[in-house]
């Protein structure tokens, strides 16, 4: 991937500075690059001290292609310099080097308090050669990560600029690692001599994907027969075949959440954590069944939506009425958003066998996306940032013409090089696709869903009244930040705040870090008058109530991190008692 590319290649840069610096300073101690000290579930971009077991040094090297993803990437950085600061046999200092600017300034002002040094390179005059220096050359620079790094050493060599900045890079590394904040020192240092818990047992369970899919099927299963139509979306998402009798259920998380506590009152439970959008969404992905419908629509009017004016009127017939033209089965619902858009990235993605082919994204990376502007945003960025409402048609909103446009346009240029016999010839790859988008994708992770919050209130763990509250960290504290910056959304009962999270294979590492993140930051507020960290008043004991597929050194490392116990989501008479 490209971002993955890049991040390696800004890595090398950062190896050529530290290689530049050691022999500066030569009590600086062996520098190790992408290895793994023992006691971490993380592997840093960069350790140094005498072996890379016992670092006195620990360097993150991060980049983000948007301000929107900056805030998830800032969860995972505070992951890696928890699990740094309190899994290894030393206590190193631990340093974040980024090199885009677009993060977030408030984000800035977070690390800057959590972290022993930072260098922000793209806010530096030399980081933005050096990030167009990459932008340059990054198609023609090596994959191998050793082979990258002697290729751009030899043309550090052979460029003054670039070298000059490399030059630039290698003093801020140097005050960035020497650098020293007391306040930190006495927060690692009290959080390495707290006393930890010990994790339960890894197993996977299935509450989340269960209850989604059960909702899904809603009463499409009754007494052991199904419709026809119904059978035809569960059939096709896999949730359902068909026996000598009725039907049987061939889903695995389907499977297990029958055969669990919850099969019987799943209504009950759902009653209180389902949205607007979680049920729109449920309805999308029950009208698979209208995707042939959907094909010959665009079959018959592929010359009008293969230019800007056609494909505009037929958004704007969608916008009015979805069903228009389309023959809807007895028993389907009719669609209620403007589902040319969905068709047309699942034949895209079809077409070019690449799940991230086609997206919101796509308006921002158009090359007409900064042809005009609206406010202060080029109307790709925010077609890309806004248009999902219109698309959905959100009653209260109402795009300007020249956002309309733009999307037609860009719409139609996807479908100007399709004919109708490739479209005929995908058509099972489509229907693959918009399952992977709507079903896989957006519906199993749906944030409208929170089914563990649910479960805690329904068995009265938690009550009714209870709210979900943010709170913002010590480091957010310290950085004087107000707003949703640096906040973990939790309950609080008594003396004890409670986070809740489900994951998948996919998914799990990234989560994995975000939590280990997120404890310390709960544990410890900041006392502004004696300018040092503290026990957060009123909080006893921080748990974590788990569902998914966590593997025991997700939940060894979680411990560690900070969290005093965690429970599984079936298991929640032991939450009940641990409350304090």
């Amino acid at each position: 991937m490209a971002g993955e590319r890049k991040g390696k290649t800004y890595e090398a840069l950062v190896k050529v500075a530290l290689d530049r610096l050691r022999t500066e300073q030569e009590n600086l101690g062996e520098i190790f690059w992408n290895e793994t000290p023992a006691g971490m579930t993380i592997e840093p971009d960069f350790c140094i001290g005498d072996d890379v077991n016992h670092p006195q040094i620990v360097i993150l090297v991060t980049h983000s292609g948007s301000a929107k993803n900056s805030d998830m990437k800032f969860w995972r950085n505070m992951g890696e310099l928890v699990e740094a600061k309190t899994c290894l046999a030393t206590v190193p200092r631990v340093v974040n080097i980024a090199f885009d600017s677009i993060i977030k300034e408030s984000l800035k002002k977070l690390q800057a308090a959590a972290f022993d040094g930072q260098v922000v390179v793209g806010d530096r005059d030399y980081g933005v050669e050096l990030i167009a220096w990459v932008d340059q050359h990054l198609a023609n620079l090596p994959t191998a990560m050793m082979e990258k790094l002697e290729v751009i050493t030899e043309m550090v060599g052979n460029n003054d600029g670039l070298n000059r900045a490399i030059s630039r890079l290698t003093e801020d590394l140097g005050k960035a690692i020497t650098s020293t904040l007391p306040e930190l020192e006495q927060l690692w240092g009290m959080e390495k001599d707290r006393i930890r818990g010990k994790a339960p047992v890894a197993r996977d369970t299935y509450v989340r994907r269960g209850f989604t899919k059960r909702i899904l099927l809603g009463n499409a299963i009754n007494g052991g027969s199904i419709k026809s139509e119904d059978y035809i979306w569960a059939h096709k998402v896999g949730l359902l075949n068909r026996a000598i009798k009725g039907f049987h259920i061939v889903d695995h998380d389907l499977e297990w959440f029958m055969s669990s506590p919850w099969a019987d009152s799943y209504e009950a439970v759902s009653g209180n954590c389902i949205t607007q959008g979680f049920l729109q969404q449920v309805d999308k992905v029950r009208s698979i069944v209208l995707l042939e419908e959907y094909t010959r629509y665009v079959l018959e009017h592929l010359l009008e939506l293969q230019t800007k004016e056609g494909m505009l009127e037929h958004l704007r017939k969608q916008l009015t009425n979805p069903a228009e033209s389309i023959d809807i089965p007895e028993g389907v619902l009719a669609p209620q958003n403007i589902w040319l858009f969905d068709y047309i990235g699942a034949l895209i993605k079809a077409r070019t066998n690449r799940s991230q082919g086609f997206g919101y994204s796509t308006f921002a990376g158009h090359v007409d996306a900064k042809s005009s502007y609206i406010g202060s945003m080029d109307v790709g960025t925010w077609c890309s940032c806004f248009m999902n409402q219109y698309f959905n048609r959100h009653t209260a909103f109402n795009p300007p013409v020249i956002a309309e446009e733009y999307v037609a346009n860009v719409l139609a240029e996807q479908l100007k090089t399709v004919s109708s016999l490739e479209i005929s010839r995908l058509s099972d790859d489509i229907i693959s696709q918009y399952i992977a988008k709507e079903y896989e994708a957006t519906l199993l992770a749906h944030r409208g869903f929170d089914p563990l919050l649910a479960i805690m209130i329904h068995t009265g763990i938690i009550k009714a009244s209870s709210r979900k509250t943010g709170i913002s960290t010590c480091f957010a504290e310290k950085a004087g930040l107000g707003g949703q910056a640096g906040k973990t959304t939790v309950v609080k009962v008594k003396n004890t705040l409670i986070n809740w999270q489900s994951v998948s294979d996919a998914g799990r590492d990234h989560k994995k870090k975000e939590l280990c993140g997120r404890a310390v930051g709960l544990r410890y507020s900041w006392d502004a008058i004696r300018n040092q960290f503290v026990r957060r008043p009123g909080v006893n004991k921080l748990i974590l109530v788990l569902d998914g597929t966590w593997r025991q050194k997700d939940l060894d490392a979680l411990v560690r991190s900070g969290w005093d116990q965690i429970f599984y989501a079936d298991e929640l008479v032991g939450l009940a008692a641990a409350i304090m």
